[in-house]
């Protein structure tokens, strides 16, 4: 299962989840998440990145408009917690996809 690998991750490398999927836009999605990841013997979310940023709708793709404010708020808050040294993102799309138009100041996914 894919959260028995995360929980192998987490367990191997001591990181801590910061939720970025569209779960982390209400509290009880939120708890949501943290009750399934508790069931899995992890600890609950440490946080969540920032939900303030806007799509950009210049695009005529709208799942890039999707990654690429999904990457700015990732960036978003790895830049506003500089204790944070290394980082990955673990999502079920492509984050890359955002790296092709990206905006000043967001991270390479």
């Amino acid at each position: 299962s894919s959260l028995l690998a995360l929980r192998h991750i987490i367990e191997q490398t001591g990181a801590i989840i910061v939720l970025s999927s569209e779960w982390r836009r209400d509290q009880p999605m939120r708890e949501g998440v943290d009750n399934i990841l508790m069931e899995y013997e992890m600890r609950p979310c440490a946080t969540w990145t920032p939900t303030d940023l806007q799509r950009d709708m210049g695009t005529e793709n709208p799942f890039k408009a999707f990654t690429e404010r999904r990457a700015r708020e990732i960036s978003q808050w790895v830049t506003a917690n500089p204790q944070v040294r290394q980082w990955v993102v673990i999502d079920d799309i492509n984050m890359a996809a955002a790296d092709e138009d990206r905006k000043p100041g967001t991270l390479l996914m």
